[in-house]
């Protein structure tokens, strides 16, 4: 779909993710990407990250105890037949419906509170009030944080441009919300689920939705009856109509965080917002006015925002001052976006304060000398912490080692198979490690899965210390991982064509009796590639016009060395691929490659559901050695 803006046509986006903007954010590589982040300590961080029960309880006990007191008073009012209970529902249905909304969210990271089972008890609640049913929206918003204001790709994106005025003015009152809240619960309550659903959800996960929306209906219909029975709509005013009348301080909140402002890019200061807010506003909204520091580090609680943003503030555009400044920039942003789509805030950043070659987060330990015996020195002994995590690196895998409080060592593949991401950036607790990006959980003592949105295993492998040194057994392989032993697929190439200057899309389809693969959210594929020491970009076949750009800038008188060879000199060492969901396919992956020397390679894999062909996508750099 098209529009004209005067003398320019602009090509307007599809924001389903089952369209052609699903298509290109993969081709792109912008699915399951890797996001820019401040630069923090690691002992800085480790502080920043621990969970305390006390702060959220006494958060949450208050909340309730103004919801109930509020409640009481509004009772009491309607029933002396008073008009002053349009006041303290009011204010009822606004800590119903609005701030809800912040309870939700942060329960649903798991970072609320230390206790998980407080964690999930509010998150439940807090779904059932702001009118989200709990699996769909905790799987909806994994996804929000890997592709965030990605379009085709992230299922929450709040003003979809062009904007409609129109459902965002209704948005203050949940005019469109509602209707299709209670559409989704109906066909959930009948087994299924919609195509853009489905891209998201696992189908362990189906289950747990349907009945979940069946126990939010019967709520639903018993509020109705008794409404019904008592020949008055005071039941609904307590349940079902506060998302109706108190639902308006959620959007003067919600919009802060991403309208108007950047899609399709990789650092968070360029599509979320900080804003300064008084200490009302903060309680109300749990700390969520610091948006950006949210998204770069999701692990850290909401009490802990304040004294983020005062370690990040150097490498973060300015904040908004208010609630108001913010505002004063969404709306004219808003209103041009609807002659102008292509428009968008852009965000002023200060003197990159972090190299773009500097290593990540977590230092990577290398082999010290040869393994003996299937035994390798990896590191000093004092470089791990008690209830720490080291990251550990040796030929083409990635591990992470792991002290827990007691003083034991244990270790396991150092790759989420959720997340895409290192678990040395991750929290140890007690025998669990959490991940950095979607704070899924595995125990370090057999790799099994401990919180979604994991659900793959990791191998475990032995660890010792000896002499002051620490030690990994790098033939040990084992745990829940081991159980699950991957499967190897042979694919014939059937084409191999540029769909970009610096972009080749290698189509490939099973061998006769090779298997498909199986496919759910968050699966990943192993891309072998075998050694071919040298080439030259000669070697390539690029067709016009892009051959006459490759010409111009000389790149088919570069060489490519043995891929192995890059890996061995990167600091990062896998070859993983996030299965990812494109439209009309049965599944699809993007594999990034460490950059080395100015090499950069990125290849994307999917599987037809009925041509049963995979194709991926190759990006070369403007440079390379």
């Amino acid at each position: 779909m098209s529009a004209t803006s005067g003398t320019t046509t602009i090509r307007l986006s599809d924001y389903s993710l089952v369209g052609k903007d699903t298509e290109l954010a993969i081709e792109k590589g912008l699915a399951e990407a890797t996001w820019y982040q401040s630069p923090v300590t690691k002992e800085k961080m480790r502080e920043l990250l621990q969970r305390r029960d006390w702060p959220a309880i006494r958060d949450t006990i208050l909340w309730f105890a103004l919801i109930i007191g509020f409640g009481w008073v509004g009772y009491k009012l309607w029933m002396a037949g008073s008009w002053w209970a349009v006041v303290p529902f009011v204010i009822y249905g606004m800590l119903y419906a609005s701030t809800s909304d912040s309870r939700w969210h942060e329960s649903s990271h798991g970072t609320a509170f230390k206790t998980d089972w407080l964690n999930d008890t509010l998150y439940e609640i807090a779904s059932f009030m702001v009118m989200r049913e709990s699996t769909v929206w905790r799987w909806s918003h994994t996804r929000h944080h890997s592709d965030t204001i990605i379009v085709g790709r992230d299922p929450e994106i709040a003003v979809p441009r062009p904007p409609d005025l129109t459902a965002l003015v209704m948005s203050f009152f949940a005019l469109k919300v509602i209707p299709k809240y209670f559409k989704q619960v109906f066909i959930h309550c009948t087994g299924r689920l919609t195509p853009d659903e489905k891209t998201f959800i696992p189908e362990s996960e189906y289950n747990k939705v349907y009945w979940r929306a069946r126990i939010y209906m019967l709520i639903y219909l018993s509020v109705i009856g008794l409404s019904i029975y008592f020949r008055s709509i005071l039941p609904l005013m307590f349940i079902g109509l506060p998302t109706l009348y108190g639902t308006w301080l959620m959007p003067i909140y919600g919009y802060t965080q991403h309208a108007g402002l950047a899609e399709n890019v990789l650092d968070h200061r360029l599509n979320c917002r900080t804003v300064h807010m008084n200490f009302i506003h903060r309680y109300l909204y749990w700390n969520m006015n610091y948006h950006v520091e949210h998204h770069m580090f999701p692990l850290v609680p909401y009490h802990n925002l304040p004294r983020l943003h005062e370690i990040v503030k150097p490498d973060m555009p300015t904040p908004y001052t208010s609630i108001w400044n913010a505002w004063c920039e969404i709306v004219p942003a808003v209103l041009r976006q609807i002659k102008d789509p292509g428009y968008c805030v852009k965000r002023k950043l200060p003197t990159p304060t972090l190299p773009t070659d500097a290593p990540p987060t977590s230092h990577v330990f290398k082999a010290k000398g040869q393994p003996r015996n299937g035994w390798i020195e990896v590191c000093v002994s004092t470089f791990l912490k008690t209830e720490d995590v080291i990251r550990f690196d040796h030929e083409n895998k990635t591990y992470a080692i792991y002290r827990t409080a007691e003083g034991t060592l244990y270790a396991t593949d150092g790759i989420c198979t959720h997340g895409n991401t290192h678990l040395a950036d991750g929290l140890v607790k007690g025998k669990l490690i959490e991940c950095p990006k979607h704070n899924g959980r595995f125990d370090i003592t057999d790799g099994s899965p401990q919180r979604q949105p994991v659900c793959v295993a990791l191998k475990t492998y032995r660890a010792r210390e000896h002499d002051g040194k620490i030690f990994l057994d790098l033939t040990s392989a084992g745990g829940c991982g081991a159980k699950q032993p991957a499967t190897t697929y042979k694919f014939r190439v059937v084409s191999n064509e540029n769909v970009a200057t610096f972009i080749k899309e290698l189509v490939l389809e099973p061998e006769l009796g090779s298997p498909m693969p199986p496919y759910q959210p968050g699966d990943y594929l192993q891309l072998d590639i075998p050694a071919y020491g040298e080439i030259s970009f000669q070697e390539i076949a690029v067709k016009a016009p892009f051959k006459e750009v490759w010409q111009a800038q000389h790149v088919f008188g570069k060489q490519h060395a043995d891929a192995a060879q890059l890996f061995a000199r990167d600091e990062s060492c896998h070859r993983q691929a996030t299965a990812l969901q494109r439209p009309h396919l049965h599944a699809a992956a993007r594999a990034g490659l460490p950059r080395g020397r100015g090499l950069g390679v990125c290849a994307s894999v999917e599987t037809r559901r009925q041509s049963h062909r995979h194709r991926a996508v190759r990006e070369f750099p403007h440079q390379t050695r």
